[in-house]
């Protein structure tokens, strides 16, 4: 039996390629309109996009093999996901909608593609960080699990997923608080981002505190831009 790791927005998905069609939702899902319900949602969408690897996975209280995990990868962009397993000459290809008014939030995953084509699969998720989150899907496509767990004899699959860029694994974002115009600012950094801060620091010998803190806000913004990223946003981000 072959088991396919499908993603949906930071998530991945399991299924079996023998499995039996699973039965679709009563409706498709749909998100509330109300403004604070769809941040929510886009938030979680936002911080889904990328590469994932499964690190850890159950299936029906069955651990799989280290092996396996590796082999899979699980790719966001937008909407769709796509799941690669080495050695396979076909991906799985689809869409997947979340629903982020109930607790856990939900996710529906449809395969447009591959060896799951055709099918809705139904899952719980929920984002660790930015970096890592957990995934627990109903093979059977019959209804949505109520728990993060994948006891043995059920049709329920646990994953649990870790961000990669250029092969590594990211780091969650660190918080820094400085001060800027005698403003005190909360940032969040890309691990790399505060390596760099940090380094920064160790070697300043600006002597006005607000001075040094200004310069090395400017420099974590130029080192973010040198690294590749469309804006500092993507690995700087303000708070309030």
């Amino acid at each position: 039996m072959k088991i396919y790791f499908m993603p949906v927005f930071t998530l991945s998905l399991l299924t079996a390629a023998r499995a039996e069609p699973p039965v679709a939702p009563s409706g498709p899902l749909t998100s509330s309109s109300d403004t604070a319900t769809t941040d929510k949602t886009m938030a979680d969408a936002d911080r889904q996009q990328g590469v994932w690897k499964p690190i850890a996975a159950i299936i029906g209280g069955a651990y799989l093999p280290p092996p396996a995990l590796k082999a899979t990868t699980l790719s966001i962009k937008g909407m769709n996901y796509e799941v690669t397993v080495e050695g396979e000459d076909h991906s799985d290809k689809g869409t997947f909608t979340l629903d982020t008014t109930t607790t856990p939030k939900r996710m529906t995953i449809k395969s447009t593609a591959g060896p799951n084509k055709g099918k809705t699969i139904l899952a719980i998720y929920e984002m660790k960080n930015e970096v890592s989150m957990r995934v627990c899907y109903d093979l059977s496509g019959k209804e949505f699990p109520k728990e993060f767990k994948a006891p043995r004899g059920t049709p329920l699959y646990l994953a649990g997923y870790r961000k990669q860029i250029d092969g590594k694994f990211v780091s969650p974002k660190k918080q820094i608080l400085i001060k800027v115009d005698g403003k005190e600012v909360r940032i969040l950094l890309s691990a790399q981002i505060y390596e760099h801060w940090q380094k920064q620091i160790a070697s300043t010998n600006a002597t006005s505190e607000q001075k040094r803190n200004s310069e090395l806000l400017t420099q974590v913004m130029l080192a973010a831009y040198r690294q590749g990223l469309k804006d500092a946003g993507q690995a700087v981000t303000t708070q309030p």
